[in-house]
């Protein structure tokens, strides 16, 4: 018990600072994760966006297979949750499972109400994702969010998808969502 609760203060000390290394975020997440049976959707969701940091900045990751491991185990007692299946999708995109990924974006857009933070967040993921390999979609996903949300919304999701909507051609032929 002493160890769960040092554990979890140093998982929430490192998620509120944002100059928090994600190796140490992966680190804290990790020991807070392996130490709990079933393991929480919240310690394995930062797990996952930690290690999808450092796989996508090009690192091997803490422990990606146990990551991956912990978030199928919490799948199964979590299910649905949006947090775990944001970073799961992200997780699984920085490990170079794009079809991975897509059906974790899918669940959660199925799952959350439309214009959520949690909506938001999927759609940006897609978007960013798309934006790679096919811009002309990308802009289409991204007009198709905005309609269906009403906007970006305020907040960090909202963000970075004006961010992206900035970035992406407007003059790219039109691509169906």
């Amino acid at each position: 018990p002493a160890g769960r609760a040092a554990a979890t203060t140093l998982l929430s000390a490192a998620l509120r600072d944002p100059s928090c290394e994600p190796s140490i975020r992966a680190v804290a997440a990790r020991a807070l994760a392996i130490g709990e049976e079933p393991p929480s959707a919240w310690a394995v969701a930062a797990w996952l966006s930690a290690e999808a940091e450092i796989l996508a900045a090009g690192g091997e990751g803490i422990d990606p297979e146990g990551a991956a491991s912990a978030a199928r185990a919490c799948r199964t007692t979590a299910p649905g949750e949006p947090r775990l299946l944001l970073a799961e999708a992200a997780f699984l995109v920085a490990r170079g499972d794009g079809p991975g990924g897509a059906a974790a974006v899918a669940e959660l857009l199925a799952r959350a109400e439309v214009g959520s933070a949690p909506w938001l967040a999927a759609k940006e993921l897609q978007v960013r994702v798309l934006a790679a390999t096919d811009p002309a979609r990308a802009r289409a996903v991204l007009e198709q969010a905005r309609a269906l949300a009403g906007g970006f919304g305020d907040g960090p999701e909202g963000e970075r998808l004006r961010a992206l909507d900035e970035r992406l051609p407007r003059d790219a032929p039109e691509a169906r969502p």
